[in-house]
């Protein structure tokens, strides 16, 4: 199956920020994901690791290429006041059985994009997933939670937003990610 589903997503933005090279969006609502953690025949890795992976790896080649200067350069950014992420549902797979789902009430991030330029898309989607899937560690047993927490321990800063998460979810995961996203994007700690 896929491993990540979205059912809806609400926002408003005004039409003079949406000419802007930023654009500003007080508020992002996702609601109903679905996400399906699995793990990978014969490599002892999950789903989530080679996502993982793929997410450090961007990360490097984003540090090690000089950022476009100059107006409109880089292409459009993005910049979120609150994104609330809402009725998570988490199914996840071991090599035995498959679960009933692990629910998440709701994770929100906010200053999205920080004080800086903000973040592009693909930016934004690598918030959004890393968060997500920081928000629902806790919340999964055993080495299938603790290896996402650290896989996701590994990316560092989640960079220009804090993260919180209600709903069960242990506070102290929500406020190590929101102490470490200081800078990665230019954005900073709310």
């Amino acid at each position: 199956p896929f491993f990540f589903d979205l059912q809806a997503g609400s926002t408003q933005v005004t039409l003079k920020s949406v000419l802007e090279d930023t654009i500003e969006i007080p508020t992002l609502e996702l609601t109903g994901l679905t996400i399906y953690i699995e793990p990978q025949q014969g490599t002892g890795k999950y789903n989530y690791d080679v996502i993982l992976e793929n997410i450090a790896r961007n990360r490097e080649k984003e540090a090690e290429e000089p950022a476009p200067e100059g107006e409109g350069a880089g292409g459009k950014q993005v910049r979120i006041g609150r994104l609330a992420i809402r009725d998570i549902k988490v199914y996840y797979k071991t090599k035995v059985f498959v679960t009933t789902p692990t629910h998440v009430d709701e994770i929100v991030m906010t200053d999205v994009g920080g004080e800086g330029k903000g973040v592009d898309l693909g930016q934004l989607t690598s918030l959004i997933l890393t968060g997500t899937l920081s928000g629902i560690a806790n919340e999964l047993p055993g080495a299938i939670g603790d290896g996402l927490k650290a896989g996701v321990g590994k990316l560092g800063d989640i960079g220009g937003a804090a993260v919180g998460a209600v709903g069960g979810v242990a506070e102290d995961g929500a406020k190590a990610i929101g102490e470490g996203v200081k800078g990665l994007f230019g954005g900073s700690e709310k």
